[in-house]
């Protein structure tokens, strides 16, 4: 864990060292701060180059759809209406199939069984986000660097992770009064995941190794101040 703050806590004093004076000064007519809460669902997500803790690779492993609920806050500068700097908060919770894969490695022939385990995962990321900075209807999209708190839980175990990855977004806002927008967003977010003593496999349990990546859609409701 003091790893993964030490990763952690520059990418966040250099994002708050942009935020703050960029608050500070929101009384300016063209700049922009606003905050939001969204909620959707993820539609596709993958545990890729799955290993275990033998270095025994394995088939993909299939995953179930979670419920997407968030929250938002971001600033678009006076200078360049167009640019702004966010950061969001967001949790999910897909499970992974029960399933046996077939593996190859120094301790095969072997197999890998999952018996429906829960992994929940709560990203904090900080985007650079980019807008046509229309009256009304706005166009958006963004990425960015995220903070990705994860655990797998079984019936008689749990493994907790947190580790660095990638946080992607594209999306509209609607302004339906000048202070109050909806938008609708698709968000894609993907992190190698290690988890200690997660998984059976017949002969005890093992580390779980992989990538993990999501595809999701949110909807949500933003409050604006300029």
């Amino acid at each position: 864990m003091k790893r993964d703050r030490a990763v952690f806590l520059p990418v966040f004093i250099v994002f708050m060292s942009l935020l703050g004076p960029a608050v500070l000064c929101s009384t300016d007519a063209h700049a922009e701060t606003y905050f939001g809460g969204m909620l959707g669902g993820t539609f596709q997500n993958t545990f890729t180059d799955v290993q275990d803790g033998q270095s025994d690779r394995y088939s993909d492993l299939k995953m179930k759809n979670s419920v997407v609920a968030g929250i938002k806050l971001g600033h678009y500068f006076s200078k360049a209406e167009w640019f702004g700097l966010e950061t969001e908060l967001f949790a999910i919770a897909p499970r992974l199939k029960s399933q046996t894969v077939p593996g190859t490695g120094p301790s095969c022939p072997c197999t890998l069984t999952t018996t429906d385990p829960a992994l929940r995962t709560l990203t904090w990321a900080f985007n650079a986000v980019v807008r046509y900075p229309g009256e009304k209807f706005q166009p958006y999209a963004g990425v960015g660097v995220g903070l990705f708190f994860a655990d797998l839980r079984t019936p008689s175990a749990k493994a907790d992770n947190a580790v660095p990855g990638l946080n992607a977004l594209a999306g509209a806002r609607y302004f339906l009064t000048k202070d109050l927008a909806l938008f609708g967003e698709y968000k894609h977010i993907q992190a190698s995941f290690n988890f200690d003593r997660a998984i059976s496999t017949g002969a005890g349990s093992t580390a779980l190794k992989g990538d993990f990546s999501s595809d999701m859609f949110v909807v949500g409701v933003s409050a604006h101040f300029k």
